[in-house]
C-alpha cells in the first residue's frame, strides 16, 4: 500500500502557502522537484486534483450545462485519499474531500464533513485576510459548503454556513458604495436562500445600493421577489423592466454620434 511521500507533502505545503489568495497552486507544485519516481507519481496525482473541478451538487448547477469530467483512475483516487487529511491548507483539504466524495471513495459522511469544513475554514480565513479578492472567494466557499450541507442533511454545517453568509452579507451592505462589488453579496444571498433563509430585508437594502451592474441588480431583484408576498411581484417586475431599459439606454448612448 502506498504511503505519503514527505517530499510531495512538503512541496504541496509550500505551493499552497498563499492558497487563500490563490486557490489553485497547481503550477507551483507541478514544477517542484520531489525526487523519486513514486513521489513524482504522487505529485502528478495531486496536480491533477488541483486542476479538477468538483461535480455539480445542486439540480440548478446540473441543469446549467456543465459537463462532467471523465472518472479519475482508481490509483489516482487512492493517492488523493492518502493526502486528504494531511494537507494544512483548508481549501485544498476541502477540495480533496470533495473530489473523493465525487469518486465514491470511502465513507460518504466523512468526505461531506471534510469538504464542507475545509470550505468553511477557508471562508473564516478570508474574512480576516487583507486580500482585495477575499469576498468573492469567501462567498464561493460558503456556496459550496451550503450545497453540501443541504444535500447531505448536515444541520450543524448548515448552521455554520448560515452564520458566515449572514456575516458576509451584512458586512458588504454596511460598506457598500457606488463602486462596490455586488457579486459576492448576491452569492451570499443566494446561499442563504438555498438554505431556506428569508433574505427579503437584506435583498431590499441591496437593491437600493447596487444599481450599476445590471446582472447583479437583476439577481438581487430576483432574490427579493422570491421572499416577498405576491402582492409585490408586479412592483419588482416593473423594476426589472426599468433596469433592462436603463442598461439598453446606456449601451445605446455609447454608440450615438452627434450630427454636427
Amino acid at each position: 500500500m502506498s504511503q505519503i511521500e514527505p517530499s510531495v507533502l512538503s512541496a504541496l505545503t509550500r505551493a499552497s502557502k498563499d492558497a487563500v489568495s490563490h486557490p489553485t497552486p497547481a503550477r507551483a507544485l507541478a514544477t517542484a522537484d520531489v525526487g523519486s519516481i513514486t513521489a513524482t507519481a504522487h505529485r502528478g496525482a495531486r496536480v491533477a486534483a488541483l486542476y479538477r473541478r468538483p461535480a455539480p451538487v445542486t439540480k440548478a448547477r446540473k441543469e446549467s450545462g456543465e459537463t462532467s469530467p471523465a472518472p479519475p483512475a482508481p490509483a489516482q483516487v487512492e493517492i488523493w485519499n492518502l493526502y486528504a487529511d494531511h494537507v494544512d491548507d483548508p481549501f485544498l483539504r476541502g477540495h480533496l474531500h470533495h473530489l473523493l466524495l465525487d469518486a465514491g471513495h470511502g465513507r460518504r459522511p466523512d468526505h461531506v464533513r471534510g469538504a464542507a469544513t475545509g470550505y468553511l475554514d477557508t471562508a473564516q480565513l478570508l474574512l480576516t485576510a487583507e486580500d482585495g479578492h477575499r469576498w468573492p472567494r469567501a462567498a464561493q466557499c460558503l456556496k459550496r459548503a451550503g450545497e453540501l450541507s443541504l444535500k447531505f442533511k448536515q444541520p450543524e454545517l448548515r448552521e455554520r454556513v448560515t452564520k458566515d453568509a449572514l456575516t458576509i452579507a451584512e458586512h458588504l451592505l454596511a460598506d457598500a458604495n457606488a463602486d462596490a462589488e455586488g457579486r459576492p453579496l448576491l452569492a451570499a444571498l443566494e446561499t442563504l436562500q438555498t438554505l431556506k433563509c428569508d433574505v427579503a430585508d437584506l435583498a431590499e437594502q441591496a437593491v437600493s445600493l447596487f444599481t450599476h451592474d445590471m446582472d447583479v441588480r437583476l439577481g438581487l431583484l430576483d432574490a427579493l421577489r422570491k421572499n416577498v408576498p405576491p402582492s409585490r411581484h408586479a412592483e419588482i417586475d416593473t423594476a426589472v423592466v426599468h433596469t433592462l431599459l436603463d442598461a439598453a439606454d446606456t449601451a445605446d448612448a455609447g454608440h450615438r454620434r452627434l450630427p454636427f
